[in-house]
């Protein structure tokens, strides 16, 4: 009887491991993917195409101007809940300075 009882209980903790490392597993490959949409060419030229209508519409982002340079945040990349992926933009190297 403590044979059968030790069986089961084994077999449930198995499957608990093999649950939980199957979420993570998947978790791990959604994050991969998305770093990997973020630094595609493709995401950065669509960066550029948002900040140079920043630079257009002055009314609205009154220190445009001051943009020179940006870079990509990949430690912030997440997961929206609406099926997308949010990151943030380092403006000219400041830190303060971040644009989501």
């Amino acid at each position: 009887m403590l044979k059968r009882v030790l069986i089961a209980l084994a077999g449930v903790v198995a499957f608990w491991v093999l649950l939980i490392g199957g979420i993570y597993a998947v978790d791990r490959y959604q994050h991969y993917q998305m770093v990997k949409i973020v630094k595609s060419e493709e995401a950065h030229k669509a960066f550029d195409e948002c900040l140079e209508s920043y630079k257009r519409n002055k009314e609205d982002f009154p220190y445009a101007d001051k943009m020179k340079s940006y870079k990509v945040d990949y430690s912030s990349i997440k997961k929206n809940p609406m099926f997308d992926t949010d990151v943030t933009l380092i403006i000219n190297d400041n830190k303060g300075c971040a644009w989501c």
